[in-house]
């Protein structure tokens, strides 16, 4: 399992995104950004830094 929030990237925001694969969880935030934080599209630059903080996490720990 892989997990990412947002204060993983230095936003002041708790959401927590679970999933198999980097896609999943990039889907998720993708999502979140449009409707919580009024990014249409999650520019490159923070793409870049919310990948770099996806992390692994063991499984039945979500």
């Amino acid at each position: 399992m892989k997990q990412l929030t947002c204060r993983d990237i230095g936003v002041d925001c708790d959401v927590k995104f679970v999933g198999e694969t980097e896609e999943e969880i990039m889907a998720q935030a993708a999502a979140h950004a449009a409707s919580e934080h009024n990014l249409p599209t999650i520019p490159p630059g923070i793409e870049q830094k919310c990948r770099a903080a996806i992390k692994e996490i063991p499984e039945g720990s979500v």
